[in-house]
């Protein structure tokens, strides 16, 4: 079960609905991956319907104001919790100045909204160079 604003309110209903809504939590799988490999992530998210059709919208994260897309995820609130699967880290025209690692974080938008800011994920740092196998 998920709580939501009205639960809250109580009787008197002083706290207004969505007041509370958004997301509380984002998470991914793992915190580090390889090129190529893929991560589970997801977001807990108060005051929406089981059911609703959110947005996971990844970046890369540049340290600027316009941090590049990476991809678009779709999943569903299922008990409180979006969930998504970034299959392989594959996107397009690494920079290549930015030496081997890069920063990813995600974004949740419901019905082409943003409800989460950059600061509410954790990165998940990407490995460029390939794996040493000893010399």
């Amino acid at each position: 079960m998920s709580i939501t604003p009205k639960m809250l309110a109580g009787s008197e209903g002083v706290i207004e609905d969505q007041i509370l809504a958004g997301v509380l939590y984002c998470f991914w799988s793992r915190s580090r991956i390889r090129w190529g490999e893929g991560a589970h992530l997801g977001a807990v998210i108060s005051g929406w319907e089981d059911g609703t059709s959110v947005k996971l919208v990844i970046y890369e994260y540049d340290g600027g104001l316009d941090d590049d897309v990476v991809t678009e995820l779709e999943a569903t609130i299922e008990k409180g919790i979006a969930t998504a699967h970034y299959e392989k880290c594959e996107f397009e025209d690494p920079d290549t100045d930015e030496g081997g690692e890069y920063q990813l974080y995600f974004r949740v938008e419901i019905d082409g909204e943003l409800i989460s800011e950059r600061e509410q994920c954790p990165y998940l740092l990407v490995d460029m160079t390939p794996p040493v196998f000893g010399e």
